[in-house]
This record gives structure tokens, C-alpha cells and sequence, in this order.
């Protein structure tokens, strides 16, 4: 069992199921988003849970409009 937040906090998760090697990516929307390469990882979403749902805001990124 992994488990994890955002900076703040807010949104809290865990994952109970294998998780991809981290990878780096350099796309504009990421660069972007985070002012550079953003390091990532990835799980099935059956392994995922999320603490309070309500906390989530999604946002797309300008440039994958």
C-alpha cells in the first residue's frame, strides 16, 4: 500500500496495487504546469482511492486545448 497527497494536502490518495516506474516528461503542457520536466508515475484506477473526491479540481492546460 502506497499512499500520497498533493503539496497542501487537500487531496489525499492511496494505491494498493503496482505502480509504474517513474518516467520524466518534458511536454509543453507539463513544462508548463510545473516549469519544467515533470516527474510521473501511474497505477490502475481500481488500486486508487481518494480520500474526498470533492477536493479535486481539474484544470486543462492551455496549450492541449
Amino acid at each position: 500500500m502506497r499512499h500520497g497527497s498533493c503539496p497542501c494536502g487537500a487531496v489525499r490518495f492511496s494505491i494498493d496495487g503496482p505502480v509504474r516506474d517513474v518516467i520524466v516528461c518534458h511536454c509543453e503542457a507539463c513544462r508548463e504546469a510545473t516549469g519544467g520536466p515533470w516527474a510521473a508515475s501511474a497505477a490502475h484506477r481500481r488500486d486508487l482511492s481518494v480520500v474526498d473526491e470533492t477536493a479535486l479540481a481539474w484544470e486543462r492546460a492551455a496549450v492541449s486545448e
